[in-house]
């Protein structure tokens, strides 16, 4: 069955690295779930938060599971970590966490921006059991590869294809799956909400995952599943998805009706901000502290806001104004629900 608490994801990752080791694997990859943001409280919990948790936040609560596993795996020795990223505060923080005997090494969220200082690890370290965990890296799908081009891709896909995929906990949203489907007056009835778990050297399985937290396996594939498979296989299972998504904390129409509502009001909300974006960038630090302070500028109008928007609020804050679009935001918002920080 699918493990609901992160604890029990983590466990399973133990074992699976485990059964890899001993037939010789010392090269893995895992991809876990983290209990971060919507599944810090409650693991199974599918739908968004509003305003992103930052990467210090994340990087927090992933060096906690990368220091579990390394325990797990029978190190006795004191877990030591740092930060082997460039980015600095606001960037993509990558980790390393180990030991002194470098028994077992644990690579935190790597980027394509490390993949040489991962090399260097990877043939100084021969003896070692070296995991990549959560690699930040996209294979497929860009036009322009995290791993460059030409040659020097291929050297970078061969180098990071010796690291074995034995764990992966993964989740995808398919179709429209906060849609209300009016054939059915059924959430995610266009769609729904798939976790994916692979425990090597078993096969890949396909959960529906329901409002209430509850969970369906709808199919297994011998290989990573592509998009339109999971699409036809949402699709074909709807008499079981309706089941999953019928449990017995069912929302009544009186409570459907209210989520509509309150939605709409937002998509309202989020509508007149986008009309005044620009504006807002162009608005002196007064202007923006009065607005705020009026009431007229909320989070929600922040979550249209543009990177010159936001620059210009942080300005008028005397606070940083570097980092990417989510980290601005994020910047944003937490000076609005605490003015006085």
């Amino acid at each position: 069955p699918l493990p609901p608490p992160a604890e029990v994801a983590v466990k399973k990752a133990v074992e699976a690295i485990k059964r890899s080791l001993a037939e010789g694997q010392t090269r893995q990859q895992i991809n876990l779930l983290l209990p971060v943001e919507q599944r810090r409280d409650n693991y199974m919990f599918t739908e968004s938060m509003d305003y992103p948790e930052n990467a210090s936040a994340i990087y927090e609560t992933a060096g906690l599971i990368a220091t579990s596993i390394i325990k797990q795996l029978g190190v006795t020795e004191r877990v030591e970590s740092k930060r082997i990223d460039n980015d600095g505060v606001d960037g993509e923080p990558v980790g390393l966490f180990t030991t002194k005997s470098n028994e077992v090494i644990v690579i935190m969220l790597p980027t394509a921006d490390v993949l040489n200082q991962l090399k260097e690890i990877e043939k100084n370290k021969k003896d070692s059991t070296v995991i990549f965990m959560n690699p930040m890296w996209r294979t497929k799908g860009n036009i322009v590869s995290d791993f460059g081009i030409g040659p020097w891709r291929k050297r970078n896909e061969e180098f990071v294809a010796k690291f074995k995929s034995v764990y992966s906990l993964t989740e995808q949203r398919i179709g429209a799956a906060s849609t209300l489907d009016p054939a059915t007056n059924d959430y995610m009835g266009l769609g729904g909400v798939a976790r994916i778990l692979f425990a090597y050297p078993g096969p890949r399985q396909v959960f529906a995952i329901g409002k209430d937290g509850s969970s369906d396996m709808l199919a297994t594939f011998p290989s990573v599943p592509e998009y339109k498979q999971l699409e036809d296989v949402f699709q074909t299972s709807r008499a079981s998805l309706n089941k999953t998504r019928r449990a017995d904390g069912e929302e009544s129409e009186e409570q459907r009706l209210e989520t509509m509502i309150q939605k709409e009001k937002i998509q309202t909300k989020i509508q007149k901000a986008s009309e005044a974006t620009v504006d807002w960038s162009l608005k002196s630090g007064a202007e923006i502290n009065a607005a705020i302070q009026a009431g007229s500028v909320g989070p929600e109008d922040v979550l249209v806001w543009d990177k010159g928007a936001l620059r210009a609020a942080l300005g008028a804050w005397n606070l940083p104004q570097s980092g990417n679009l989510v980290t601005l935001r994020g910047r944003v918002i937490q000076k609005m629900k605490n003015p006085n920080a």
